[in-house]
């Protein structure tokens, strides 16, 4: 093949298009090989403009890959939407606004920049929320059903809880969670007591541990402190284990109590069996 020289009229309109036209374009205009122009570009230092022509085909090139894993492709009014709402709509809102998750949203939101006001959208108690936390409080209702009642989170709950001066559950017992110093303390006495842990719970189950006692498996429920609190929303989600459950007891002095929950025959009585054993 016979090799055409640059002519000041080539090099020109190669000086021209080349920052914003693709070389698959400009070898249709120049009547050139992609890599020949390619080649002459970088010997003459002309490079591609970056808001002209390479951020457009990024983004073209990211909405296709989108499209192919099946990710939400952002429309420009979609954009303009979620710059307006973002900073003070509901969650919820927003969610079925766009018909995505929010870790979409959220992701999309990063990228713009938008940040939340949390203020703004979780709004000042009133007396009579907080009334209705106190009443449900004191009727043993457990965090996670006063949250999903008054459409709060699991920490605002309690923040308000401890504002408000509610130590403890009708009894007015604090409430402790096992915690790492806890877990450990239960896990030292299981084993000093030659208990086997056979695995731990997950964070959806009610359980903490499962272990082998008196040759037989049973799901336990822990508690970890210096005073103890059960609700009978606590009860529920153990008794609808078809597993033997009980409640063990450690306190920080090393002490431990097992307490094998029992429900007699016709379901209608709960009772505790007497401390099965103490560490």
């Amino acid at each position: 093949m016979v090799r055409r020289k640059w002519t000041k009229e080539d090099i020109a309109k190669l000086r021209e298009l080349y920052p914003r036209t693709s070389a698959k374009e400009l070898s249709k205009i120049l009547a050139r090989e992609v890599l020949s122009i390619h080649t002459k570009a970088s010997r003459l230092r002309i490079g591609k403009d970056f808001n002209g022509f390479i951020k457009p085909l990024l983004e073209e090139n990211r909405e296709k890959s989108h499209r192919m894993r099946g990710h939400k492709v952002w429309t420009e009014d979609e954009i303009e939407m979620l710059e307006k709402i973002y900073s003070t709509t509901p969650r919820e809102k927003i969610v079925n606004i766009f018909k995505c998750n929010w870790d979409t949203i959220m992701l999309k939101a990063s990228r713009l920049g938008l940040k939340r006001e949390w203020r703004e959208i979780k709004g000042r108690w009133g007396e009579e929320e907080e009334k209705e936390l106190k009443e449900m409080w004191m009727e043993g209702k457990t965090i996670t059903e006063i949250a999903k009642k008054l459409k709060r989170s699991f920490t605002a709950i309690e923040k308000k809880a401890r504002a408000l001066g509610l130590k403890g559950r009708g009894a007015g017992l604090r409430i402790r969670r096992v915690g790492i110093e806890g877990e450990k303390m239960i896990k030292g006495l299981l084993s000093s007591a030659g208990i086997k842990i056979i695995k731990e719970g997950t964070s959806v189950t009610p359980f903490d541990f499962f272990i082998e006692w008196n040759e037989e498996e049973w799901a336990i429920n822990t508690k970890f402190g210096d005073s103890f609190n059960i609700t009978n929303g606590n009860l529920k989600r153990l008794l609808n284990s078809s597993r033997k459950v009980a409640f063990l007891f450690a306190t920080k002095t090393g002490e431990m109590y097992f307490l094998p929950v029992l429900k007699s025959n016709n379901n209608s009585l709960l009772t505790f069996d007497r401390p099965a054993g103490k560490g």
